[in-house]
């Protein structure tokens, strides 16, 4: 008995040190010394770190502080490259920004930005190694990661602030000032860098539409009109085998030079549709308008053709405020080479294997002649723009017809344009005669 009543004392000690240590919000980490806490911390991964800091605020305290000392930062800092065969790992930037996430949830705005400052300015040799090693393309890519992972959960202000501060550190305004006041294609490698970093670091990355649509409107809308379009047209344009924007290109036809590729605009007229599904918020129809214009007219005026092409991947309702405004203003012959190029590209896509609704694009194309036909304000400009259209069949297929000659080394490309424009008014009369003998055919 008098054995068990000493244990009795060092028993209830215990189990008061136990309660003691569940009220605390640290555990049973609350007992150990600084200097054994942060040993701990140092067999402790990205991951691992982050999710210790989320389970209490001195927890995270102790973490944070330990992740700012120099043995923290050289265990949660990406490792950098040895040599160009090397990969690197992108993944490694994305931890790291999930873990600084994590470790400042808690606190307000300004800390986290000195925080994100202070992390960038320790990654300065790491981005420059891999630079050198990888290639800016990579070390892009990388900070895009790092920037996307810590910024995921802020709302738009505080993601607006941390835009800012990145636009400072890398001297984004004064880099796209010089871009953009030097004509194109003069300064094809600060184009191509300015392109790769916004694009790699605030584009490519944004996982929605309205995600996208904020880091671009950030990126477009400190300048005039006028730059907009240019530095739209520069970060989503598209570019040739060695990464540099197509500038020239765009200004001549692709099926009068008889080249068989078109240009792609796919990317560039997904930035306008979500720009434009962003009204009225930051923009409206007519900024869109005003910068589709301007578009049209860098560096030079574009082929007709390619303004069709990029009209039809806008989607109706952009291509029926472009074509409304004209027809608004009369200015009837332009539009009819327009639609003499629209339709060709409707017919050709509605030829991709791809498409399953029968003559869906030549609908399409329907339905936009109505609208401009509808839009015009007296009933001569209607048939003056139904036969003005026609007109301008018959003159490119006299003209491909006349410089076919069997000693042109063209001649085949020539004679496959005549037959692609052939088919192409085959098939909008075909459509045509459908739809106006619907009650007869049904």
């Amino acid at each position: 008995v008098a054995s068990a009543l000493k244990v009795v004392p060092d028993y209830v000690h215990s189990l008061i040190v136990k309660q003691s240590l569940e009220q605390h919000s640290m555990g049973v980490f609350s007992c150990l010394p600084l200097e054994i806490l942060q040993f701990i911390f140092t067999f402790l991964d990205r991951n691992s770190l982050g999710i210790l800091g989320l389970s209490s605020s001195e927890l995270c305290t102790a973490v944070r502080s330990y992740v700012y000392t120099n043995t923290g930062l050289k265990q949660v800092l990406p490792r950098a490259p040895n040599s160009s065969s090397e990969q690197v790992d992108t993944s490694q930037f994305r931890e790291l920004g999930c873990l600084l996430k994590r470790l400042t949830l808690l606190q307000k705005l300004h800390p986290r930005l000195k925080a994100a400052s202070y992390i960038l300015k320790q990654l300065e040799p790491i981005h420059t190694t891999v630079s050198e090693l990888a290639g800016t393309a990579v070390a892009y890519t990388c900070f895009g990661q790092l920037f996307f992972a810590y910024t995921s959960s802020w709302n738009d202000y505080e993601k607006t602030r941390a835009y800012c501060l990145v636009q400072a550190i890398a001297r984004l305004e004064e880099r796209v000032d010089k871009v953009l006041r030097s004509a194109p294609a003069s300064l094809l490698w600060h184009e191509k860098d300015v392109r790769l970093l916004h694009r790699l670091v605030f584009l490519c990355p944004s996982k929605t539409d309205q995600e996208y649509s904020f880091w671009l409107t950030k990126i477009l809308k400190p300048w005039p009109i006028t730059f907009q379009a240019r530095l739209l047209y520069l970060l989503t344009a598209p570019e040739d085998s060695s990464g540099f924007v197509t500038w020239t290109q765009v200004c001549g036809c692709h099926s009068l030079q008889h080249t068989s590729e078109a240009l792609d605009f796919s990317e560039l007229a997904r930035a306008l549709r979500i720009l434009y599904m962003d009204r009225p918020r930051d923009w409206t129809e007519d900024d869109i308008i005003s910068i589709i214009d301007e578009l049209t007219t860098t560096p030079n005026s574009w082929c007709v053709e390619n303004v069709a092409q990029l009209l039809l991947h806008c989607g109706s309702d952009i291509t029926k405020g472009v074509l409304g405004c004209r027809a608004i203003n009369g200015r009837v012959e332009e539009l009819a080479v327009i639609a003499y190029y629209l339709a060709h590209a409707c017919v050709i896509a509605d030829k991709q294997p791809h498409n399953e609704v029968k003559n869906e694009h030549v609908q399409w194309f329907l339905s936009i002649l109505c609208f401009i036909l509808d839009m015009l304000p007296q009933s001569n400009d209607r048939e003056h723009l139904l036969s003005s259209l026609m007109e301008t069949w018959q003159d490119y297929l006299i003209a491909l017809f006349e410089n076919m000659d069997p000693e042109n080394s063209e001649n085949e490309q020539l004679r496959r344009a005549f037959h692609s424009t052939l088919q192409c008014l085959t098939s909008l009369s075909t459509t045509l005669l459908n739809v106006a003998l619907e009650h007869i055919l049904s």
